[in-house]
């Protein structure tokens, strides 16, 4: 049986958008994205992602080879004959806390006269809960049909994320407009929750705010097991055996960032409390999360004047999380920028951030970065930081090493002679039997 073929556009060329665009033009849809950057534009005509996300580059290079996918910068060529229209644009904190709109209102404006009758458009930019009603009160009269599609992609994740879902969320007032949508999502084999756009709003609010409470409790565990000599690798390996709990967004860090985490908990918090149903839990996660990245800067500090570790450190890492060049809100940049403003010297090292372009002296390698530092902080958890020998680091002058992701083996960096502290770490974990 084949798969129903539908002409889309995709407004807006951001994660969310290229990453959409991409993975329908590879399912075979007729996908044209647009973007008003001509720069932009331009480079994904030439195959050249614009942000690094795994298998970005392939996929994007497959679906304009194919003629599947077309990208503009016009929104009005970009709808023309468009069934479905997916508005994909950024809606950053502004007043009071709530999303900025004024990017999809913009949109809105200017295509809302030209939208044939029968025309879907949906929202996948996290948009303030009630956008979806009253963008189905504003188009209605014009035939055309509102769904809020919230998007769950992770950065690092998102072809696999948007290709193989844990649901697909659909809100709606129009049941016809939610089968289409649920057509479109049907290959993707996952469970399909069709519902109104006000749930579907609060469904993504809810899911992100869940996820932020998680790893703020789980931060605040470590900083426990560091004053109890408890080994937090040993306590989340059993807690994670939990069919209740599961494994999923334990592991201790710097803090949670990115683009999705703090503008959102932010935005729902400020519409639970405008609705008389304040969210404490999640405003005390939030705080939670400023106080981790408090500890963790003061654990730095607190290391070189203890040791005598100055002037000068390296860092390895400056994204938010590991699989993307994404430093907004990024812990990982804020811990760096806290100690440059002290007056610390330090060098950093991502493999895909350039931490010039962010006023930090970068080195071109991992090891070059540690030259004439004593100690490093490892704030990122790329996997190849664990690829490299620690002997070859103590060879660099490196003496301590603050592993903030705990991903580095420490019986190995103790062996090369390197004082390792991580966080909540004390013994080694005991080998499953």
């Amino acid at each position: 049986m084949e798969t129903e073929q539908f002409t889309i556009a995709v407004i807006g060329s951001g994660f969310v958008g290229v990453t959409a665009a991409v993975v329908l033009a590879d399912m075979g849809h007729q996908v044209t994205c647009s973007d008003r950057d001509p720069d932009r534009v331009e480079s994904l005509r030439e195959c050249i992602a614009p942000f690094y996300e795994p298998g970005l580059t392939e996929i994007l290079t497959k679906a304009i080879s194919s003629g599947n996918l077309k990208v503009t910068t016009s929104n009005v060529e970009a709808v023309a004959g468009a069934k479905i229209v997916f508005l994909c644009l950024p809606t950053p904190a502004g007043l009071n806390d709530e999303p900025d709109m004024s990017a999809v209102r913009s949109v809105v404006a200017e295509l809302e006269s030209i939208w044939e009758p029968g025309t879907i458009v949906v929202t996948k930019s996290t948009a303030p809960i009630g956008w979806g009603k009253e963008l189905t009160e504003r188009l209605k009269p014009r035939g055309v049909f509102v769904v809020s599609n919230p998007e769950f992609l992770s950065e690092g994740n998102a072809i696999r994320d948007f290709r193989f879902p844990d649901r697909v969320l659909i809100g709606s007032y129009s049941p016809e407009a939610a089968q289409v949508l649920a057509t479109l999502h049907k290959p993707l084999n996952a469970p399909i929750i069709v519902t109104d756009c006000t749930s579907a709003e609060l469904g993504k609010y809810v899911a992100n705010s869940y996820l932020a409470t998680r790893l703020s409790y789980f931060n605040e565990v470590a900083a426990l097991c560091k004053v109890t000599e408890a080994d937090i690798t040993s306590v989340l390996a059993s807690v994670g055996l939990d069919a209740r709990i599961g494994p999923s967004f334990m592991k201790p860090g710097p803090g949670w960032g990115g683009s999705c985490l703090p503008k959102d908990t932010l935005a729902f918090t400020a519409f639970a409390r405008s609705a008389g149903k304040p969210l404490s839990l999640v405003e005390v996660a939030r705080t939670a999360n400023d106080t981790q990245l408090d500890r963790c800067l003061r654990i730095i500090i607190e290391t070189m004047q203890e040791f005598d570790l100055g002037p000068r450190l390296a860092q390895w890492g400056l994204a938010f999380k590991a699989g993307t060049d994404d430093v907004r809100y990024s812990p990982a940049l804020t811990i760096a920028d806290h100690l440059r403003d002290r007056g610390i010297p330090i060098q950093v090292f991502d493999p895909k951030v350039n931490g010039s372009s962010h006023g930090h002296t970068t080195s071109a390698t991992a090891l070059e970065s540690c030259q004439g530092a004593r100690l490093l902080v490892v704030a990122t958890e790329w996997p190849q930081f664990n690829e490299i020998a620690p002997t070859e680091v103590a060879a660099s002058g490196i003496t301590h090493v603050i592993d903030f992701r705990n991903i580095l083996d420490m019986d190995k960096w103790a062996a090369a002679g390197i004082h390792y502290q991580g966080l909540g770490r004390s013994i080694p974990a005991s080998d499953q039997i």
